[in-house]
Protein backbone atom coordinates (compact mmCIF):
# COMPACT_ATOMS: atom_id res chain seq x y z
CA UNK A 1 0.00 0.00 0.00
CA UNK A 2 2.81 2.35 0.91
CA UNK A 3 4.51 1.74 -2.42
CA UNK A 4 1.23 2.32 -4.25
CA UNK A 5 0.59 5.49 -2.26
CA UNK A 6 4.04 6.83 -3.14
CA UNK A 7 3.48 5.99 -6.80
CA UNK A 8 0.14 7.80 -6.82
CA UNK A 9 1.73 10.79 -5.08
CA UNK A 10 4.56 10.88 -7.62
CA UNK A 11 2.07 10.62 -10.48
CA UNK A 12 0.00 13.47 -9.03
CA UNK A 13 3.04 15.72 -8.70
CA UNK A 14 4.19 14.78 -12.21
CA UNK A 15 0.76 15.55 -13.71
CA UNK A 16 0.57 18.83 -11.79
CA UNK A 17 3.99 19.80 -13.15
CA UNK A 18 2.80 18.97 -16.67
CA UNK A 19 -0.34 21.07 -16.22
CA UNK A 20 1.72 24.00 -14.89
CA UNK A 21 4.19 23.74 -17.76
CA UNK A 22 1.35 23.57 -20.28
CA UNK A 23 -0.36 26.55 -18.67
CA UNK A 24 2.86 28.58 -18.73
CA UNK A 25 3.42 27.66 -22.38
CA UNK A 26 -0.14 28.71 -23.23
CA UNK A 27 0.33 32.00 -21.39
CA UNK A 28 3.61 32.55 -23.24
CA UNK A 29 1.98 31.92 -26.61
CA UNK A 30 -0.76 34.38 -25.71
CA UNK A 31 1.67 37.25 -25.13
CA UNK A 32 4.17 36.45 -27.90
CA UNK A 33 4.18 38.69 -30.94
CA UNK A 34 4.53 42.37 -31.84
CA UNK A 35 2.68 44.84 -29.61
CA UNK A 36 2.35 48.38 -30.97
CA UNK A 37 1.37 51.40 -28.89
CA UNK A 38 1.42 55.19 -28.69
CA UNK A 39 3.25 56.59 -25.68
CA UNK A 40 1.23 59.66 -24.67
CA UNK A 41 3.81 62.14 -23.37
CA UNK A 42 1.54 65.19 -23.59
CA UNK A 43 -1.90 65.82 -25.07
CA UNK A 44 -0.38 66.62 -28.45
CA UNK A 45 2.88 64.68 -28.16
CA UNK A 46 3.21 60.93 -28.58
CA UNK A 47 5.77 58.36 -29.66
CA UNK A 48 5.17 55.10 -31.49
CA UNK A 49 6.68 52.27 -29.46
CA UNK A 50 6.60 48.52 -30.11
CA UNK A 51 7.57 45.54 -27.99
CA UNK A 52 8.46 42.31 -29.78
CA UNK A 53 8.02 39.34 -27.43
CA UNK A 54 9.22 35.81 -28.19
CA UNK A 55 10.67 32.67 -26.58
CA UNK A 56 14.38 32.11 -26.17
CA UNK A 57 16.14 28.75 -26.54
CA UNK A 58 15.13 27.83 -22.98
CA UNK A 59 11.48 28.57 -23.76
CA UNK A 60 11.60 31.63 -21.51
CA UNK A 61 10.01 34.89 -22.59
CA UNK A 62 12.32 37.52 -24.03
CA UNK A 63 11.64 40.86 -25.70
CA UNK A 64 13.10 43.85 -27.51
CA UNK A 65 11.81 47.41 -27.75
CA UNK A 66 11.49 49.38 -30.99
CA UNK A 67 11.21 53.19 -30.91
CA UNK A 68 9.70 53.66 -34.35
CA UNK A 69 9.70 57.47 -34.57
CA UNK A 70 13.38 57.55 -33.63
CA UNK A 71 14.15 54.60 -35.92
CA UNK A 72 15.84 52.79 -33.04
CA UNK A 73 15.32 49.04 -32.99
CA UNK A 74 16.12 45.97 -30.90
CA UNK A 75 16.75 47.65 -27.54
CA UNK A 76 17.03 44.67 -25.17
CA UNK A 77 14.31 44.17 -22.55
CA UNK A 78 16.08 42.92 -19.44
CA UNK A 79 13.11 41.40 -17.63
CA UNK A 80 9.83 39.98 -18.93
CA UNK A 81 7.11 38.96 -16.47
CA UNK A 82 3.69 37.67 -17.51
CA UNK A 83 1.24 35.73 -15.35
CA UNK A 84 -1.55 35.38 -17.89
CA UNK A 85 -2.96 38.82 -17.12
CA UNK A 86 -0.30 41.26 -15.92
CA UNK A 87 2.70 42.11 -18.12
CA UNK A 88 5.86 43.81 -16.83
CA UNK A 89 8.74 44.74 -19.15
CA UNK A 90 11.91 46.30 -17.74
CA UNK A 91 14.42 48.11 -19.99
CA UNK A 92 17.50 49.03 -17.97
CA UNK A 93 19.19 50.88 -20.84
CA UNK A 94 16.35 53.42 -20.77
CA UNK A 95 15.67 53.14 -17.04
CA UNK A 96 12.11 52.37 -18.10
CA UNK A 97 9.38 49.94 -17.03
CA UNK A 98 6.16 49.09 -18.85
CA UNK A 99 3.25 47.65 -16.87
CA UNK A 100 0.05 46.54 -18.54
CA UNK A 101 -3.01 44.34 -18.28
CA UNK A 102 -4.00 41.95 -21.05
CA UNK A 103 -7.62 42.82 -21.88
CA UNK A 104 -8.02 40.26 -24.65
CA UNK A 105 -5.90 38.40 -27.19
CA UNK A 106 -5.01 41.61 -29.05
CA UNK A 107 -5.20 44.44 -26.49
CA UNK A 108 -3.09 45.57 -23.52
CA UNK A 109 -3.89 48.55 -21.33
CA UNK A 110 -0.96 50.07 -19.48
CA UNK A 111 1.71 52.71 -19.19
CA UNK A 112 5.44 53.27 -19.36
CA UNK A 113 7.44 54.97 -16.60
CA UNK A 114 10.97 56.28 -17.03
CA UNK A 115 13.46 57.43 -14.39
CA UNK A 116 10.97 56.57 -11.60
CA UNK A 117 8.44 59.14 -12.85
CA UNK A 118 4.70 58.54 -13.06
CA UNK A 119 3.78 56.28 -15.96
CA UNK A 120 2.71 57.80 -19.26
CA UNK A 121 -0.31 56.03 -20.78
CA UNK A 122 0.53 53.52 -23.49
CA UNK A 123 -2.08 51.02 -24.60
CA UNK A 124 -0.95 48.42 -27.12
CA UNK A 125 -2.48 46.37 -29.92
CA UNK A 126 -1.10 43.14 -31.30
CA UNK A 127 -0.02 43.50 -34.93
CA UNK A 128 1.28 41.12 -37.56
CA UNK A 129 4.36 43.18 -38.41
CA UNK A 130 6.01 46.51 -37.71
CA UNK A 131 4.42 49.38 -39.67
CA UNK A 132 7.83 50.47 -40.98
CA UNK A 133 10.80 48.51 -42.24
CA UNK A 134 14.04 48.51 -40.28
CA UNK A 135 16.83 50.51 -41.88
CA UNK A 136 19.65 48.64 -43.59
CA UNK A 137 22.91 48.38 -41.68
CA UNK A 138 25.30 46.73 -44.17
CA UNK A 139 28.42 47.24 -42.03
CA UNK A 140 27.19 45.07 -39.17
CA UNK A 141 29.19 41.83 -39.11
CA UNK A 142 27.57 38.48 -39.76
CA UNK A 143 28.73 35.06 -38.64
CA UNK A 144 30.97 33.20 -39.07
CA UNK A 145 33.40 35.81 -37.78
CA UNK A 146 37.11 35.60 -38.74
CA UNK A 147 38.12 36.26 -35.13
CA UNK A 148 37.30 35.11 -31.60
CA UNK A 149 34.42 36.70 -29.68
CA UNK A 150 33.98 36.12 -25.95
CA UNK A 151 31.39 37.23 -23.39
CA UNK A 152 33.34 38.60 -20.42
CA UNK A 153 32.78 40.26 -17.06
CA UNK A 154 35.08 41.95 -14.57
CA UNK A 155 34.87 43.83 -11.29
CA UNK A 156 35.31 47.44 -10.31
CA UNK A 157 35.94 46.64 -6.66
CA UNK A 158 36.19 50.29 -5.66
CA UNK A 159 32.61 50.93 -6.77
CA UNK A 160 31.34 47.39 -6.04
CA UNK A 161 30.22 47.11 -9.67
CA UNK A 162 30.44 44.22 -12.15
CA UNK A 163 30.79 45.18 -15.81
CA UNK A 164 29.84 42.86 -18.67
CA UNK A 165 30.95 43.07 -22.26
CA UNK A 166 32.41 41.45 -25.34
CA UNK A 167 36.10 40.89 -26.00
CA UNK A 168 37.04 40.22 -29.62
CA UNK A 169 40.51 38.83 -30.35
CA UNK A 170 42.24 38.18 -33.70
CA UNK A 171 42.42 34.45 -34.40
CA UNK A 172 46.18 34.49 -34.82
CA UNK A 173 49.12 33.36 -32.71
CA UNK A 174 51.02 35.66 -30.37
CA UNK A 175 50.17 38.60 -28.16
CA UNK A 176 47.74 41.21 -29.44
CA UNK A 177 47.47 44.96 -28.91
CA UNK A 178 44.09 45.89 -27.45
CA UNK A 179 41.77 48.90 -27.29
CA UNK A 180 39.00 49.64 -24.83
CA UNK A 181 36.02 51.44 -26.39
CA UNK A 182 34.48 54.05 -24.04
CA UNK A 183 30.97 55.14 -24.97
CA UNK A 184 29.37 58.57 -24.98
CA UNK A 185 26.41 59.95 -23.04
CA UNK A 186 24.34 57.06 -21.82
CA UNK A 187 23.33 54.75 -20.50
CA UNK A 188 24.69 52.78 -23.44
CA UNK A 189 24.87 49.11 -24.26
CA UNK A 190 28.19 47.61 -25.33
CA UNK A 191 27.45 48.37 -28.99
CA UNK A 192 26.69 52.05 -28.31
CA UNK A 193 23.44 51.67 -30.20
CA UNK A 194 22.36 55.07 -31.53
CA UNK A 195 19.45 55.61 -33.91
CA UNK A 196 19.57 51.97 -34.92
CA UNK A 197 23.32 52.03 -35.53
CA UNK A 198 25.48 49.67 -33.46
CA UNK A 199 28.46 51.99 -33.59
CA UNK A 200 30.85 50.05 -31.36
CA UNK A 201 29.90 46.69 -32.87
CA UNK A 202 30.94 47.96 -36.30
CA UNK A 203 34.02 49.74 -34.99
CA UNK A 204 35.20 46.72 -33.00
CA UNK A 205 34.68 44.48 -36.02
CA UNK A 206 36.86 46.67 -38.24
CA UNK A 207 39.55 47.07 -35.59
CA UNK A 208 39.68 43.34 -34.81
CA UNK A 209 39.98 42.49 -38.51
CA UNK A 210 42.91 44.93 -38.55
CA UNK A 211 44.71 42.98 -35.81
CA UNK A 212 43.53 44.63 -32.59
CA UNK A 213 41.74 42.95 -29.72
CA UNK A 214 38.78 45.09 -28.64
CA UNK A 215 36.80 45.28 -25.40
CA UNK A 216 33.39 46.95 -25.47
CA UNK A 217 31.16 46.93 -22.40
CA UNK A 218 27.66 47.72 -21.19
CA UNK A 219 27.49 50.82 -19.01
CA UNK A 220 26.60 50.48 -15.34
CA UNK A 221 23.05 49.22 -14.90
CA UNK A 222 22.71 48.11 -18.54
CA UNK A 223 22.02 44.48 -19.40
CA UNK A 224 24.21 42.32 -17.12
CA UNK A 225 26.31 45.20 -15.79
CA UNK A 226 25.43 46.11 -12.22
CA UNK A 227 25.31 49.50 -10.54
CA UNK A 228 23.31 52.67 -11.13
CA UNK A 229 24.17 54.75 -14.18
CA UNK A 230 22.01 57.73 -13.18
CA UNK A 231 24.12 58.40 -10.09
CA UNK A 232 27.47 57.89 -11.83
CA UNK A 233 29.68 60.91 -12.52
CA UNK A 234 32.36 61.22 -15.19
CA UNK A 235 34.92 60.28 -12.54
CA UNK A 236 32.89 57.18 -11.60
CA UNK A 237 32.73 56.06 -15.23
CA UNK A 238 36.46 56.64 -15.51
CA UNK A 239 36.95 54.23 -12.61
CA UNK A 240 35.01 51.63 -14.64
CA UNK A 241 37.42 52.20 -17.52
CA UNK A 242 40.40 51.74 -15.18
CA UNK A 243 38.88 48.45 -14.01
CA UNK A 244 38.64 47.40 -17.66
CA UNK A 245 42.32 48.19 -18.22
CA UNK A 246 43.25 46.11 -15.18
CA UNK A 247 41.12 43.26 -16.51
CA UNK A 248 42.82 43.40 -19.91
CA UNK A 249 46.22 43.17 -18.20
CA UNK A 250 45.12 39.83 -16.74
CA UNK A 251 44.39 38.29 -20.14
CA UNK A 252 47.17 36.03 -21.48
CA UNK A 253 46.43 36.94 -25.12
CA UNK A 254 47.02 40.66 -24.59
CA UNK A 255 50.23 42.61 -25.11
CA UNK A 256 50.25 44.54 -21.81
CA UNK A 257 52.55 47.20 -23.27
CA UNK A 258 50.02 48.10 -25.99
CA UNK A 259 46.72 48.79 -24.21
CA UNK A 260 44.93 51.82 -25.64
CA UNK A 261 41.73 53.76 -24.98
CA UNK A 262 39.30 54.99 -27.63
CA UNK A 263 36.62 57.32 -26.29
CA UNK A 264 33.72 58.79 -28.24
CA UNK A 265 31.97 62.04 -27.24
CA UNK A 266 31.56 61.85 -23.44
CA UNK A 267 33.83 58.81 -23.69
CA UNK A 268 36.53 61.15 -25.02
CA UNK A 269 36.22 63.10 -21.75
CA UNK A 270 36.36 59.91 -19.69
CA UNK A 271 39.38 58.45 -21.52
CA UNK A 272 41.95 61.07 -20.38
CA UNK A 273 40.85 60.67 -16.75
CA UNK A 274 41.20 56.89 -17.00
CA UNK A 275 44.57 57.14 -18.76
CA UNK A 276 45.87 59.46 -16.04
CA UNK A 277 44.69 57.08 -13.30
CA UNK A 278 45.65 53.75 -14.84
CA UNK A 279 49.22 52.63 -15.20
CA UNK A 280 50.69 51.74 -18.59
CA UNK A 281 48.04 53.08 -20.99
CA UNK A 282 49.97 53.14 -24.26
CA UNK A 283 47.84 55.62 -26.23
CA UNK A 284 44.53 57.48 -26.28
CA UNK A 285 42.22 58.21 -29.23
CA UNK A 286 39.69 61.02 -28.72
CA UNK A 287 36.71 60.86 -31.08
CA UNK A 288 34.68 64.10 -30.90
CA UNK A 289 36.17 65.17 -27.59
CA UNK A 290 36.22 68.53 -25.81
CA UNK A 291 38.90 70.54 -24.03
CA UNK A 292 37.04 73.18 -22.04
CA UNK A 293 37.46 74.64 -18.57
CA UNK A 294 33.83 73.80 -17.80
CA UNK A 295 31.68 71.25 -19.63
CA UNK A 296 28.55 73.43 -19.41
CA UNK A 297 30.00 75.83 -21.99
CA UNK A 298 29.91 73.02 -24.54
CA UNK A 299 26.13 72.85 -24.05
CA UNK A 300 25.84 76.42 -25.34
CA UNK A 301 27.87 75.60 -28.45
CA UNK A 302 25.96 72.40 -29.09
CA UNK A 303 22.56 74.08 -28.68
CA UNK A 304 23.58 76.98 -30.92
CA UNK A 305 24.79 74.69 -33.72
CA UNK A 306 21.82 72.33 -33.48
CA UNK A 307 19.13 75.00 -33.50
CA UNK A 308 20.82 76.89 -36.33
CA UNK A 309 20.80 73.67 -38.37
CA UNK A 310 17.03 73.19 -37.96
CA UNK A 311 16.12 76.78 -38.79
CA UNK A 312 15.60 78.49 -35.43
CA UNK A 313 16.02 82.27 -35.67
CA UNK A 314 18.94 84.10 -34.01
CA UNK A 315 16.41 85.59 -31.58
CA UNK A 316 15.13 82.15 -30.60
CA UNK A 317 18.67 80.85 -30.12
CA UNK A 318 19.54 83.85 -27.94
CA UNK A 319 16.45 83.33 -25.77
CA UNK A 320 17.28 79.64 -25.36
CA UNK A 321 20.82 80.53 -24.29
CA UNK A 322 19.44 82.89 -21.64
CA UNK A 323 17.32 80.01 -20.31
CA UNK A 324 20.34 77.70 -20.16
CA UNK A 325 22.45 80.36 -18.45
CA UNK A 326 19.74 80.90 -15.85
CA UNK A 327 19.85 77.18 -15.09
CA UNK A 328 23.62 76.61 -15.13
CA UNK A 329 24.61 79.78 -13.29
CA UNK A 330 22.10 79.06 -10.55
CA UNK A 331 23.17 75.43 -10.16
CA UNK A 332 26.81 76.50 -9.95
CA UNK A 333 26.20 79.05 -7.20
CA UNK A 334 23.41 77.36 -5.19
CA UNK A 335 24.22 73.97 -3.67
CA UNK A 336 20.79 73.41 -2.09
CA UNK A 337 18.46 71.76 -4.63
CA UNK A 338 15.20 73.27 -3.35
CA UNK A 339 16.70 76.75 -3.24
CA UNK A 340 18.17 76.25 -6.71
CA UNK A 341 14.75 75.38 -8.16
CA UNK A 342 13.26 78.44 -6.45
CA UNK A 343 15.97 80.73 -7.81
CA UNK A 344 15.66 79.26 -11.31
CA UNK A 345 11.90 79.86 -11.16
CA UNK A 346 12.50 83.50 -10.21
CA UNK A 347 14.87 84.00 -13.14
CA UNK A 348 12.45 82.22 -15.47
CA UNK A 349 9.70 84.70 -14.60
CA UNK A 350 11.87 87.44 -16.06
CA UNK A 351 12.32 85.39 -19.25
CA UNK A 352 8.70 84.28 -19.73
CA UNK A 353 7.79 87.37 -21.75
CA UNK A 354 10.71 86.81 -24.14
CA UNK A 355 9.75 83.17 -24.65
CA UNK A 356 6.11 84.15 -25.23
CA UNK A 357 7.17 86.47 -28.07
CA UNK A 358 8.61 83.54 -30.01
CA UNK A 359 6.37 81.84 -32.54
CA UNK A 360 4.65 78.61 -31.46
CA UNK A 361 6.75 76.78 -34.06
CA UNK A 362 10.02 78.04 -32.58
CA UNK A 363 8.93 77.31 -29.02
CA UNK A 364 8.17 73.75 -30.12
CA UNK A 365 11.59 73.37 -31.78
CA UNK A 366 13.29 74.78 -28.69
CA UNK A 367 11.07 72.73 -26.37
CA UNK A 368 10.39 75.83 -24.29
CA UNK A 369 6.95 75.90 -22.63
CA UNK A 370 5.13 79.05 -21.57
CA UNK A 371 5.48 79.74 -18.75
CA UNK A 372 8.91 78.19 -18.29
CA UNK A 373 9.03 75.23 -15.92
CA UNK A 374 12.14 74.93 -13.69
CA UNK A 375 11.38 71.26 -13.01
CA UNK A 376 12.10 70.59 -16.68
CA UNK A 377 15.78 70.94 -15.74
CA UNK A 378 15.66 69.03 -12.45
CA UNK A 379 17.95 66.28 -13.78
CA UNK A 380 20.84 68.76 -13.72
CA UNK A 381 20.52 68.93 -9.93
CA UNK A 382 21.65 65.35 -9.31
CA UNK A 383 25.10 65.05 -7.68
CA UNK A 384 26.54 63.41 -10.80
CA UNK A 385 25.27 66.13 -13.14
CA UNK A 386 26.40 68.87 -10.77
CA UNK A 387 29.91 67.43 -10.91
CA UNK A 388 29.93 66.78 -14.64
CA UNK A 389 28.52 70.16 -15.74
CA UNK A 390 31.52 72.06 -14.45
CA UNK A 391 34.24 69.48 -15.07
CA UNK A 392 37.48 70.84 -16.50
CA UNK A 393 38.21 68.49 -19.41
CA UNK A 394 41.16 70.59 -20.61
CA UNK A 395 43.07 70.02 -17.36
CA UNK A 396 42.87 66.23 -17.77
CA UNK A 397 44.15 66.43 -21.34
CA UNK A 398 47.06 68.59 -20.14
CA UNK A 399 48.15 65.73 -17.87
CA UNK A 400 48.34 63.13 -20.66
CA UNK A 401 51.88 61.92 -21.35
CA UNK A 402 51.10 59.07 -23.76
CA UNK A 403 50.55 59.52 -27.53
CA UNK A 404 47.18 61.08 -28.37
CA UNK A 405 45.12 61.09 -31.56
CA UNK A 406 42.24 63.59 -31.63
CA UNK A 407 39.68 63.31 -34.43
CA UNK A 408 36.56 65.30 -35.28
CA UNK A 409 34.17 65.54 -38.20
CA UNK A 410 33.76 68.86 -39.98
CA UNK A 411 29.97 68.35 -39.95
CA UNK A 412 29.74 67.44 -36.25
CA UNK A 413 26.92 69.54 -34.76
CA UNK A 414 27.12 67.98 -31.30
CA UNK A 415 30.80 68.50 -30.51
CA UNK A 416 32.13 71.20 -32.81
CA UNK A 417 35.47 70.66 -34.52
CA UNK A 418 36.77 73.89 -32.93
CA UNK A 419 37.53 71.60 -29.99
CA UNK A 420 40.45 70.14 -31.95
CA UNK A 421 42.37 73.41 -31.53
CA UNK A 422 41.50 73.43 -27.83
CA UNK A 423 42.73 69.85 -27.43
CA UNK A 424 45.98 70.71 -29.22
CA UNK A 425 46.48 73.75 -27.00
CA UNK A 426 45.88 71.67 -23.85
CA UNK A 427 48.40 69.04 -25.00
CA UNK A 428 50.98 71.73 -25.77
CA UNK A 429 50.46 73.38 -22.38
CA UNK A 430 51.03 69.99 -20.76
CA UNK A 431 54.24 69.46 -22.71
CA UNK A 432 52.97 66.48 -24.73
CA UNK A 433 54.68 66.36 -28.13
CA UNK A 434 53.34 62.94 -29.16
CA UNK A 435 49.97 63.89 -30.62
CA UNK A 436 48.13 64.06 -33.92
CA UNK A 437 45.11 66.26 -34.68
CA UNK A 438 42.86 65.33 -37.59
CA UNK A 439 39.61 66.77 -38.93
CA UNK A 440 37.66 64.65 -41.43
CA UNK A 441 35.65 66.49 -44.03
CA UNK A 442 31.94 65.68 -44.31
CA UNK A 443 31.79 63.48 -41.22
CA UNK A 444 29.15 63.91 -38.51
CA UNK A 445 29.23 63.19 -34.78
CA UNK A 446 28.99 59.43 -35.40
CA UNK A 447 31.68 59.63 -38.11
CA UNK A 448 29.23 58.85 -40.87
CA UNK A 449 29.82 60.44 -44.26
CA UNK A 450 27.25 63.22 -44.59
CA UNK A 451 26.43 66.44 -46.38
CA UNK A 452 24.50 68.10 -43.53
CA UNK A 453 25.53 66.66 -40.15
CA UNK A 454 21.93 66.87 -38.95
CA UNK A 455 21.03 64.57 -36.06
CA UNK A 456 17.82 63.67 -37.87
CA UNK A 457 19.95 62.20 -40.66
CA UNK A 458 21.80 59.66 -38.49
CA UNK A 459 19.27 56.87 -38.91
CA UNK A 460 18.69 57.45 -42.61
CA UNK A 461 22.34 56.89 -43.46
CA UNK A 462 23.24 53.25 -44.11
CA UNK A 463 26.86 53.83 -43.13
CA UNK A 464 27.49 53.30 -39.42
CA UNK A 465 31.17 54.31 -39.22
CA UNK A 466 33.28 55.58 -42.12
CA UNK A 467 36.01 53.07 -43.08
CA UNK A 468 38.50 55.82 -43.97
CA UNK A 469 38.37 57.11 -40.39
CA UNK A 470 39.07 53.62 -39.02
CA UNK A 471 41.90 53.13 -41.52
CA UNK A 472 43.49 56.38 -40.34
CA UNK A 473 43.18 55.30 -36.70
CA UNK A 474 44.72 51.90 -37.39
CA UNK A 475 47.64 53.39 -39.34
CA UNK A 476 48.29 55.83 -36.49
CA UNK A 477 48.19 53.08 -33.84
CA UNK A 478 50.45 50.85 -35.94
CA UNK A 479 53.00 53.66 -36.17
CA UNK A 480 53.51 53.88 -32.41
Amino acid sequence: MKLLHNSILFLSIFLLSLFQTAAQAQQGQLIQGIWLGKLQIKNDVHMNIAFEISNNESQQLQAVLHSLDQNVYDIPVDEVQFDGSQLILQVKALNATYKGTLLNATSIQGGLAQNSTDAFPMNMKKVGKLPVAKSRRPQEPTEPLPYLSEEVSYRNETANVTLSGTLTIPDTAGLHPVVLLISGSGPNDRNQTIFGHKVFLVLSDMLTRAGYAVLRTDDRGVNKSTGDFASASIADLASDAVAAVNYLKSRPEIDKSRIGLIGHSLGAEIAPIAANRAADVAFVVLLSGTAVESVHTAYYEQARAHYQSIGVSPTGIAVNEKVLKAVFETIRSEKDDAKAISKIAARFKKLDSEVAKLSPEERKLLELPTPLNPNQFADFLTPAYREDLFYNTASEIQKLKCPVLAINGSKDLQVLSVNLKRIERALQEGGNKHYTIKEFENKNHLFQTTSTGLISEYNNLEETFAPDVVEYMVNWMNSL
